[in-house]
């Protein structure tokens, strides 16, 4: 099973005394190499990588006929266009997180799934998010609608200024 979905109850036991100290140290540390290291991908997570690019880019050309999210093609395409960018930078964070003191500069086929794992779920709170923002009938749109009348009804009605 992936690190990212195992699922374990919440408890404030669960968090070692002195983490937040070990968090610091760790950032500093970063923040005092010398030369900045060259990451690379194992062979695996490099033919994983270009998969995942190449699957991207297959649903992206399918989605440039039909409406995708929220009506345009145009924000499903740009959603797709970015996973594998994004995977990419989950793969380096999750690399730095897990393996903080390794001399390895060489991300893993398991983290990179993990990334990319990661990059999709994003990728569809995101279309959701889209769909729920240009639906009607969502509880977005209903308190989109509220916040507008609560702001005509303190203004009499008048619109008020535009942001300078």
């Amino acid at each position: 099973m992936s690190r990212i979905t195992e699922s374990q109850p919440w408890s404030t036991d669960s968090i070692r005394h002195g983490i937040r100290q070990e968090v610091v140290d760790l950032f500093r540390g970063l923040g005092q190499l010398e030369a900045v290291p060259t990451f690379i991908l194992s062979p695996e997570a490099q033919t994983r990588f270009v998969a995942c690019h190449d699957e991207t880019l297959s649903l992206s050309e399918r989605n440039d006929d039909s409406p995708g999210l929220a009506g345009t093609s145009d924000l499903s395409q740009m959603l797709d266009d970015n996973l594998p960018t994004q995977a990419a930078r989950l793969a380096l964070v999750l690399h730095l997180l897990w393996e903080p003191d390794s001399p390895e500069y060489t991300v893993s086929i398991e983290t990179l799934e993990d990334a990319i794992a990661l990059a999709k779920f994003h990728r569809q709170e995101a279309a959701w998010i889209f769909d729920s923002a240009n639906s009607p009938e969502t509880p977005a749109s209903r308190m989109a609608g509220r916040i507008h009348r609560a702001a005509l009804a303190a203004t009499d009605g008048r619109p008020s200024p535009a942001p300078s």
